[in-house]
């Protein structure tokens, strides 16, 4: 029973690290995306001002 339950805890861990990983790279993502959007509207911002 003890090896079982070390054996299930284990796994718990790992797969908590792996979905950790998971929302790591998203977040990083969408920070990237987020910097992106951002550098489209000021650059939208800076030709609209220009117009005027």
């Amino acid at each position: 029973m003890n090896h079982l339950l070390s054996v299930e805890l284990f796994n718990l861990n790992h797969i908590y690290k792996q979905q950790k990983r998971i929302i790591e790279i998203n977040l990083q993502s969408e920070k990237f995306n987020l910097t992106v959007i951002q550098h489209y509207l000021i650059q939208s911002r800076n030709e609209l001002q220009s117009l005027y």
